[in-house]
C-alpha cells in the first residue's frame, strides 16, 4: 500500500471518528431528563349503612379506590343477647332468610352464599345503593330480648383487564362489561 493511500485512509478515519464523537456529544447535550411518573392502582371500597328504629334503611357501597372497580357484598346474620349481663354475646345462628332482602334486582345479581354482585363497574368515588327505593330490612327481636344482627361486607376488584373479575369471581361479562351471570 502506498504511503499516500495510508495517509488518505488515516485522515478519513480521523475525520469519521471526530464526526461520530461530535454527533454523540450533540445527542447528549440536547437530551432532556424525563420523569416516568407511575401511580399504582388502588382498589378499595367501604359500606355505609343507615338505621331507623330496628330497620336498616340504607345500604350503600362506595368505591374508595382510584380505578374503576366491580363491587360485591355479602351478608352474615346472627343473634346477640343484649341484656345488661351479656352485652353483645352471640347466642345463636341466623334465622332470617337472607334471600328475602329487598335488593334492586335490576342492578344487582344474587350469587351463592348470600353474595350480591353489582352488574356495572363503578367509577372511583361513586357510591351505589343496595336496597330498592324506600325498602327496609327489619332487624328482629325475639321473645328473650335477643337482637338480630346483619353484617354487611363489601369487596372490590379492578375492572381492567376483564379477566381480573371473570377469573377471580367466576362471573360472566357481556361485550359492554356488564356482569350477566354469577356462580
Amino acid at each position: 500500500m502506498s504511503k499516500t493511500l495510508k495517509i488518505i485512509i488515516s485522515i478519513a478515519l480521523a475525520v469519521s471518528l471526530i464526526g461520530c464523537g461530535a454527533a454523540f456529544a450533540m445527542m447528549i447535550a440536547r437530551s432532556q431528563k424525563e420523569n416516568n411518573n407511575f401511580t399504582p392502582a388502588v382498589v378499595n371500597c367501604e359500606v355505609n349503612e343507615a338505621f331507623a328504629d330496628d330497620k336498616k334503611t340504607s345500604i350503600k357501597v362506595k368505591n374508595t379506590g382510584n380505578v374503576e372497580a366491580y363491587l360485591r357484598i355479602c351478608f352474615v346474620t346472627y343473634w346477640v343477647n343484649t341484656d345488661e349481663n351479656d352485652n353483645g354475646i352471640i347466642v345463636s345462628e341466623p334465622s332470617k332468610n337472607i334471600t328475602d332482602f329487598p335488593f334492586d334486582d335490576k342492578k344487582w345479581k344474587k350469587g351463592s352464599n348470600n353474595i350480591y354482585y353489582y352488574t356495572e363497574a363503578i367509577a372511583p368515588g361513586a357510591e351505589i345503593e343496595f336496597l330498592k327505593n324506600g325498602e327496609k330490612i327489619i332487624l328482629e327481636v325475639d321473645a328473650n330480648g335477643n337482637r338480630q344482627v346483619i353484617e354487611v361486607f363489601a369487596e372490590a376488584i379492578q375492572s381492567l383487564p376483564a379477566e381480573a373479575v371473570t377469573e377471580s369471581w367466576g362471573v360472566t361479562l357481556d361485550e359492554n362489561g356488564l356482569i350477566t351471570a354469577v356462580s
